[in-house]
């Protein structure tokens, strides 16, 4: 059986190398087709970084960031008038 960042790694080179393919393709493809090829690349380039978040967080001694606050968001909106008392 794998461990979990053995396969997690192993789908991060499986997304390297289909953009690898997909540049190769698109310096010979036509002038129409190169802009879905260059879609289609950027869409593999999302999937590495959703992996490789999965692999910094996934680490035992890792923990995600907190999620902010709505102060931290906003912090220089004004409370509604029933919010200030």
């Amino acid at each position: 059986m794998h461990h979990y960042h053995d396969l997690v790694r192993r789908a991060v080179e499986i997304d390297l190398e289909e953009i690898r393919l997909l540049a190769s393709a698109a310096r010979t493809a036509p002038p129409g087709v190169r802009p879905v090829l260059l879609s289609v690349i950027v869409s593999e380039a999302h999937d590495i970084m959703f992996w490789n978040a999965l692999l910094a967080f996934g680490r035992d001694d890792m923990m995600p960031p907190p999620s902010p606050t709505y102060e931290e968001y906003y912090p220089y909106q004004e409370k509604a008038d029933s919010e200030k008392e």
